[in-house]
């Protein structure tokens, strides 16, 4: 066989896709003559990087990159998920169930206006917290 880039014989060795060039000098030698012609003609490699243009950021952009704030709903859900792990815990005191209660209920109503003022969609559903739940652990009181 022939060398693409040099035009020297070598013999091909074992199987799979026939080479075209005699050594990696001349292999990577066409690399560097393929990547120059690509950037006379202006066009950019496939394997370039890209960068964004925008490199000015000022700190509370860079903050939020880091650790974004969460949206109102996503909060809301934040705090029930809490409360109810609270309210299921074992180590939870008596005397603190009713006012975790009471904020875990009207975190649910918050949440639920939201969601109907935005979508009409039904909260207790989605998070689990039906009247049943509250009911038998004796929150109708509260």
């Amino acid at each position: 066989m022939k060398c693409v880039e040099c035009g020297r014989e070598f013999v091909a060795k074992g199987g799979g896709r026939p080479r075209k060039y005699c050594s990696n000098a001349c292999r990577f030698k066409a690399y560097r003559e393929r990547k120059a012609e690509a950037e006379a003609d202006g066009v950019e490699p496939d394997n370039a990087t890209r960068h964004d243009t925008k490199t000015d950021l000022s700190e509370g952009e860079f903050m939020d990159m880091l650790d974004p704030l969460p949206s109102y709903e996503d909060a809301l859900r934040l705090v029930l998920r809490r409360l109810r792990r609270i309210l299921d815990d074992e180590t939870t005191q008596a005397r603190d169930i009713a006012p975790i209660s009471r904020i875990f209920i009207q975190t649910a109503k918050d949440l639920e206006d939201l969601r109907e003022r935005e979508s009409g969609g039904d909260l207790l559903a989605e998070t689990g917290a039906d009247v049943e739940a509250d009911t038998s652990m004796g929150l109708d009181d509260v």
